[in-house]
């Protein structure tokens, strides 16, 4: 095999294995915590698929210093309550929510406690792992203020727990610093860059997105 593609091959490998211990991690995080969730919004994916969103404080990732009071704050994360279909397996299930689903199947084990899938419980999924347009459509719906202006996103602080650091992992696309303020206050708005949003969350307008050319 050429030196170059032996090159491509090992660094392809090395990222399908971080971000698979990330998934795992997250995962086994989610699972020992989930008696403390507790939805905040509902909403019905595809016009079919009910789900519910929420938020909870990540207790094993590292904290945030506040430079105004010199604490320290969690960051937290979203979470995603969602029923597979009937007669759904786990294969199916992952490709249908899941980033890569195809290698993250196993995950699904994970949410379910090994136990077999039930169309009528609902399964707690991290809200990283799950493709984009579910968390757009969860965004949408935990943030019922926020909407489309010219030349971005705006959102209004609604949550007495909401971060920079939480809306740039999950708003932006990654190395970007939109949001710089170190304080929220409810009701305050900010503006989010189509530039800097992520569009795979689906919420930029057909009409502002670039076009395509064939």
């Amino acid at each position: 095999m050429p030196f170059k593609y032996l090159l491509i091959a090992t660094y392809g490998s090395l990222l399908f294995i971080n971000y698979s211990g990330t998934a795992v991690t997250v995962a086994a995080d989610l699972s020992q915590k989930k008696t403390e969730f507790l939805p905040l919004a509902s909403f019905l994916y595809a016009n079919r698929d009910p789900m519910r969103v929420g938020w909870y404080d990540t207790s094993s990732m590292p904290l945030e210093k506040d430079f105004k009071t010199d604490a320290k704050r969690r960051v937290g994360s979203f979470f995603v309550q969602l029923k597979p279909r009937k007669n759904e397996g786990e294969y199916q299930l992952a490709l249908r929510v899941l980033r890569d689903g195809s290698h993250q199947f196993l995950l699904i084990r994970e949410f379910t406690n090994g136990n077999t899938l039930n169309h009528k419980r609902y399964l707690t999924i991290p809200f990283e792992l799950l493709i984009g347009a579910i968390q757009g459509e969860a965004l949408r719906s935990l943030f019922p203020n926020d909407h489309v202006e010219f030349g971005g996103w705006r959102h209004q602080v609604t949550y007495v727990w909401e971060t920079p650091e939480l809306l740039m992992k999950s708003f932006t696309r990654s190395g970007t610093q939109t949001i710089l303020q170190k304080d929220f206050m409810q009701g305050e708005e900010y503006t989010i860059p189509w530039k800097n949003l992520r569009s795979d969350l689906e919420l930029e307008p057909l009409a502002v997105r670039d076009p395509l050319f064939i």
